[in-house]
């Protein structure tokens, strides 16, 4: 019989196997979902940016096209106020994806946690 059928055969190897299993399909599934988050707030900045820079775009073609420069002092105020407010819609909305995803991250882990205690105890509790 070769070593590896000999460990194979060792009490506790097959739930020791199943261990590293469902520890490794919980890494898995949060890396997923933290992965999924990442994209996520990475598309929004992207979309944010392209209108910000479309609208910084039309600003100033308003401003160069402006007769007076109040008309043209407004039109620059009226886009940072709503670049302004558009970051800060941002950043509000990446804190709420993050807040998810650290939450599902946590209740995968957690999940992962009780499963393992529960299998260690009951193990201990064969053994005694």
């Amino acid at each position: 019989m070769t070593d590896f059928k000999r460990r194979a055969l060792l009490p506790g190897a097959q739930a020791f196997a199943a261990a590293q299993r469902s520890q490794f399909d919980a890494l898995v599934q949060t890396g997923h979902a933290v992965s999924t988050a990442a994209q996520t707030v990475v598309g929004r900045q992207v979309a944010v940016l392209q209108m910000t820079v479309q609208d910084g775009f039309a600003a100033l073609h308003a401003t160069w096209g402006a007769k007076d420069v109040e008309g043209s002092l407004k039109t620059q105020l009226e886009f940072i106020a709503s670049a302004q407010g558009k970051a800060l819609a941002l950043l509000a909305e990446i804190a709420e994806i993050t807040n998810k995803t650290s939450q599902e991250a946590f209740e995968l882990l957690r999940g992962y946690v009780d499963g393992s205690t529960a299998v260690a105890l009951s193990s201990w509790k064969k053994a005694a």
